[in-house]
């Protein structure tokens, strides 16, 4: 006998859900033989792996641990030598800057300053420069002064302001703001690559009087060495930073940027240090790569799992023999199965013994006959299922019956000239026939509403016009596919247990349609009659009572078990009501394009 599909009892499988089920399923796919196998050598290795981890993990937190102090060591000594450094600096603009004797020499009118006076003054402004340079050890103080003194340009320590309008840091330093201003300058061939902190000089007496600006410099080695102090390792590295521009003052190694760029696009574990350095603009930011300081417990780590792969290599070979005489039986029943994978059903097997393999041969033995009942069932409902098409299709005749006969009242109304009775009998054709939709079970929802629009014209003949019927649905919604017949039963509660139920005896009905979102539509039917009781309200959509056959229930419920089985639990109807307010319908279905 050929089956179909097998398959184990419920109570046989994992709990959908749940976070063992894909480890069930691998191990379910092994052979017992191997699995008796893995038993014995995950016993040695796993133990193993897990003492080889925490060990591993111990050691890189001690050594992480080291690497952090010792970084922290050698970054704040670099930090506090560029204190001291940036501090001499500020110093020495301060002594040039705030000196009374320099202040009241450049303050001087020009119109007024005799030459001999101003070469006595040379002899004293440069010797003062010098020894400024010699106390704060900077490599240079200069003054930039009025363009009208003869000794502004002597090339060494005095410059013309005129200099100034073409020095890009000038502009920059009057912006920001700074009483100290650090910059890099341009580099004149030749010189010694030096970094520079300005000053504007104020005439003591006004402060509205800018009188000259003092620079100092010191040499960009002495930045570099003290940077290149603050790398610890070979693949680490530290740099000088402007937050200002964010550009690189100084560094321990060439292209920064590029190595920069390059972490940011890596997975590198780093250990980054970030100071500022006061009276500046700057920062000393290190990085430290972990992954090169671990490096030697790598190593460590590769040679135990190197022994711990010999291990399992002689723990496999035990495994194997013990494994191989333990699944005799189990062989024996495996060969059964392969039986009914390839779709035939044998006989029962006889049970010997009762530990875990003679369970699984009763279990085998369950699922044979379980199989065999299925395969009787399966039988029996195919049975069942063409019988019903047949049945689906006698129906189908009665309708054409009903067609023509209503077409043969028609004539005879037209010829009687009776055309209320036409325009009735013309009404049920068209409600029939949107109704019925060639069985079709997914109907355009503009069939649907003109389906609505012959029922509601029926019961406007009957009810002499007392029932307003409006529409507000997009365009763009009326091709997209619903369950036919889906929306009268709706209308058909709102007629007869909401309008007729009020003392006017007359009211209206709204359907929209609108986007939830762009995988549902939702359709309300909104009426304003007697509306629902709230004890009746919140039990609307249970299955009614036969003590309450004719409660209206019955349609609402159908409609909502056919969207829930065709499309998913998560869409149906919800009713809402205000009392005396009317009722309101709410369908969520998914949006279906035409094809």
């Amino acid at each position: 006998m050929r089956i179909d599909a097998v398959g184990l009892p419920k109570g046989d499988q994992p709990v959908r859900g749940s976070p063992f089920r894909p480890v069930y399923r691998a191990i379910s796919r092994l052979s017992l033989q191997r699995k008796v196998f893995f038993s014995y050598v995950v016993l040695i290795l796993v133990p193993m792996a897990i003492l080889t981890w925490f060990s591993y993990q111990r050691s890189a937190e001690i050594v992480r641990r080291q690497t952090m102090q010792s970084a922290e060591q050698v970054f704040d000594e670099a930090v506090r030598q560029l204190n001291t450094l940036t501090d001499k600096a500020i110093g020495a603009l301060n002594t040039v800057s705030l000196d009374g004797q320099i202040n009241a020499i450049l303050a001087t009118d020009a119109d007024r300053y005799e030459i001999p006076t101003q070469m006595t003054d040379y002899n004293k402004i440069t010797p003062f420069l010098q020894n400024i340079e010699k106390s704060q050890g900077v490599y240079r103080v200069r003054l930039y002064i009025d363009d009208r003194f003869v000794y502004s340009n002597d090339g060494a320590r005095l410059s013309p302001l005129s200099e100034l309008d073409n020095e890009a840091w000038h502009g920059r330093m009057a912006a920001s703001g700074q009483s100290a201003y650090w910059f890099v300058p341009r580099r004149e061939a030749g010189s010694v690559p030096v970094v520079s902190v300005a000053r504007t000089i104020w005439n003591l007496l006004d402060f509205t009087d800018p009188v000259g600006v003092a620079r100092v410099d010191i040499p960009l080695s002495d930045l570099e060495r003290i940077v290149k102090e603050a790398q610890l390792t070979a693949s680490s590295y530290a740099f000088l930073r402007d937050e200002g521009s964010g550009e690189s003052v100084a560094a321990s190694l060439s292209g920064i940027e590029d190595l920069e760029a390059a972490n940011e696009r890596s997975d590198r574990e780093l250990l980054t240090r970030t100071a500022a350095i006061p009276g500046t603009a700057w920062s000393l930011v290190s990085r430290v790569s972990l992954q090169e300081a671990l490096r030697p417990l790598t190593d460590l780590r590769n040679r135990m799992i190197a022994m711990m792969l010999v291990i399992t290599a002689i723990s496999y070979v035990v495994a194997y023999f013990y494994s191989k005489l333990s699944t005799v039986r189990i062989k024996r029943l495996s060969s059964r199965m392969r039986l009914v994978q390839n779709g035939e059903l044998p006989a029962v097997m006889s049970v010997s013994g009762k530990d875990e393999i003679g369970e699984l041969t009763e279990s085998f033995n369950f699922m044979v006959r379980r199989m065999d009942g299925l395969v009787q069932e399966k039988f029996r409902m195919g049975k069942e299922l063409k019988n019903a098409e047949l049945r689906t299709l006698q129906a189908q005749i009665n309708p054409h019956l009903l067609y023509n006969s209503l077409d043969t009242i028609n004539c005879l109304a037209i010829e009687h000239q009776v055309p209320d009775i036409s325009r009735m009998v013309l009404s049920l054709t068209r409600f029939y026939k949107l109704g019925l939709s060639k069985g079709k079970e997914l109907v355009p929802l503009r069939a649907e509403l003109q389906h609505i629009r012959a029922y509601v014209g029926i019961m406007n003949m009957r009810y002499d016009e007392a029932i307003g019927l409006t529409f507000e649905v997009p365009p763009e919604l009326e091709d997209c596919l619903v369950l036919r017949t889906i929306l009268q039963p709706i209308v058909e509660n709102s007629v007869l247990h909401g309008i007729m139920e009020t003392e006017r005896k007359r009211g209206s009905i709204a359907i929209t349609a609108e986007r939830e979102d762009a995988h549902t539509l939702v359709l309300q039917i909104a009426d304003d009659g007697k509306g629902i009781p709230p004890s009746k309200l919140a039990g609307l959509l249970d299955r009614p009572s036969s003590e309450d056959p004719e409660g209206g229930g019955f349609g609402l419920i159908n409609v909502n078990d056919r969207i829930q089985l065709t499309f998913g639990e998560e869409f149906g109807l919800s009713v809402h009501s205000e009392g005396e307010g009317g009722t309101s319908v709410r369908l969520r279905l998914p949006i279906v394009e035409a094809a």
